[in-house]
């Protein structure tokens, strides 16, 4: 049976990725390697939210901004009940 998920995909994004967000983004470069270590120590851990941000890192040929994969972590790690939290 063929995999549903691209583990090898993935742990290439995400190797690609790291070099890129380690000086720009380091909130960024933790969660990437975390993850990474997730996914190969205890995958059951790992969400499709997470996943699905993995794929959206490059888009169409470019990585996107730093800044914006920083908020998209707090509000993929942020609690569902965002009361008393600043907007963003």
């Amino acid at each position: 049976m063929d995999e549903l998920i691209n583990y090898t995909e993935i742990f290439n994004r995400i190797t690609q990725a790291c070099p890129i967000y380690e000086k720009t983004a380091p909130t960024a470069y933790n969660w990437l390697n975390d993850l990474y270590i997730r996914i190969d120590e205890a995958p059951e851990t790992v969400t499709l939210k997470e996943l699905q941000l993995i794929e959206k890192l490059l888009e169409n040929e470019e990585w996107i901004n730093p800044n914006y994969l920083t908020n998209c972590i707090f509000k993929l790690l942020a609690p569902e009940d965002r009361k008393g939290l600043i907007s963003y």
